[in-house]
């Protein structure tokens, strides 16, 4: 008890409403003609609220529970006050809107309700079943303003601290859909459940633009719709992303801008939204919100959430691109675009794996006379001639082969589902098209199904060597 009465909590909500009941107990006291009978029991219906509004549970739990029962025991000691003090004329009724403040804060519309009622009673009652002297009819007009005075304030209090609840739920799921964005493996579908969530929206898709600047969506929630694209036309998502601003239909069946086949596509909700995802000053993409029932507003509630869940997408997105590009770099050969070592070591012991003897060979091709190349037309020229020679033998090879950059001049040659003569006739077609005049030599090893991937590449290096000892621009084969 003594940590909740010391509590901040305490003195920030509880000490106001008894402060102004201690003022009104001093006041009566020092005024003169006091019912001491009466105030002792005021007094004592007084102290029966503190422990209640402080959660203590002496009643049966539901009472205890209820903000009502200390709302309508406050009133009762005000009631008592001013009947000991000589009625109406005590000028304590005033404080019978505290109760109506507090449960406002702390209760529910129902419980708001009750103590409303216990208002109406503690100003008609006592006219209508007393009267005389101490409460004459004339102070019905006093009644009757307090009573819309204490609706005003607790009412709007009430639904003020509803909205500021609910406002704060939806920063907090906000937050925590930020935190699952930034750290789940996938971000883009995380964006698009958190959408869903954050607002009630029955489906929620990402759109991005391609490299030709057409929007896509890149991903979905609420909908089993395969990944579509908008039209030339200017639709919602496009006015959203190039004009950088939300674009909201109430009634998304007849609004001009909605793409009637999105529309379709999307099980013709009730209402959208596209809002921008901005990155400083430009648009990297659109998330589309789908209602089932219609809304009528995006700036409040739920709805208005998007809003700040498009600038986590915003992060959350550029993170994904960063990571990607990093990952890129990582498996990249700068130079030539190509598949770097580590890359080619991966996908040759990968593809050991799944292939049968006789059914897999490699070759390591080595640019003839590389270094009086450089010599002769210098570095510039010998960097080019390795990314023209990078991308013309590229370009000759099958769909599953993979070229890399093994080192300086040399590139390794992995050919998965191809035996020795196909191999060949791969390594001779890409001897044939190197750049600038230029001749390439290569050793090609096919594998045995037993040796290490070391050790195949070992042959196919001997080979090489063998070439070049015979005199370059050859294959041979180990």
């Amino acid at each position: 008890m003594r940590s909740i009465l010391g509590s901040e909590r305490f003195l920030r909500e509880r000490a106001p409403f008894a402060g102004a009941l201690l003022l009104a107990f001093v006041l009566v006291a020092t005024s003169g003609a006091v019912h001491w009978g009466q105030y002792a029991v005021s007094v004592g219906s007084a102290a029966l609220t503190v422990p209640m509004a402080l959660g203590v549970r002496w009643l049966p739990r539901r009472l205890s529970r209820s903000a009502a029962v200390p709302g309508l025991l406050f009133l009762l000691a005000v009631f008592l006050l001013r009947d000991a003090a000589g009625g109406i004329s005590a000028g304590v009724g005033v404080l019978s809107l505290l109760p109506v403040c507090w449960v406002a804060l702390h209760g529910t519309r129902r419980e708001l309700q009750v103590v409303f009622a216990g208002v109406l009673v503690f100003w008609f009652g006592p006219v209508l079943l007393v009267g005389g002297e101490a409460y004459p009819t004339s102070q019905l007009r006093l009644g009757v303003l307090s009573l819309v005075m204490g609706a005003l304030i607790g009412f709007t209090v009430q639904d003020l601290v509803g909205a500021t609840a609910a406002h704060a739920r939806n920063v907090a799921r906000v937050a925590a859909a930020a935190r699952r964005i930034s750290s789940g493996p996938g971000a883009r579908e995380e964006i698009c459940a958190a959408a869903c969530d954050v607002s009630g929206a029955a489906f929620c898709m990402l759109f991005e633009p391609d490299a030709d600047g057409v929007l896509r969506s890149t991903a979905i929630a609420g909908l089993a719709a395969r990944p579509v694209a908008q039209s030339a036309e200017r639709t919602a998502a496009e006015l959203a992303f190039t004009e950088l601003r939300p674009i909201f239909a109430a009634d998304a069946g007849s609004h001009p801008a909605i793409n009637r086949r999105l529309w379709e596509l999307n099980e013709r909700p009730a209402s959208m939204h596209f809002e921008p995802v901005l990155r400083g000053d430009r648009a990297v993409g659109v998330l589309a919100v789908g209602w089932r029932e219609r809304v009528r507003d995006v700036t409040t509630g739920g709805p208005a959430m998007i809003a700040l869940l498009a600038a986590d997408a915003a992060a959350a997105i550029a993170h994904i691109d960063l990571v990607e590009q990093l990952s890129q770099l990582a498996a990249t050969d700068p130079l030539t675009g190509l598949h770097n070592r580590r890359v080619w070591d991966h996908e040759l012991d990968a593809t050991l794996t799944r292939v049968d003897a006789g059914r897999c060979c490699v070759a390591i091709v080595d640019l003839d006379h590389f270094k009086a190349y450089n010599d002769a037309h210098g570095h510039l020229a010998g960097d080019r001639l390795l990314k023209e020679a990078a991308s013309a033998w590229r370009a000759v090879l099958r769909g599953g082969d993979v070229l890399a950059r093994y080192g300086g001049e040399e590139f390794a040659v992995l050919l998965p589902d191809c035996g020795v003569d196909d191999a060949h006739a791969v390594v001779t077609r890409l001897r044939a098209c190197t750049p600038a005049a230029q001749t390439c030599s290569a050793g090609l090893a096919v594998w045995d199904g037993r040796e290490s991937s070391d050790a195949l590449i070992g042959r196919a290096d001997a080979a090489l060597y063998a070439a070049k000892r015979h005199g370059r621009d050859q294959l041979v084969v180990a």
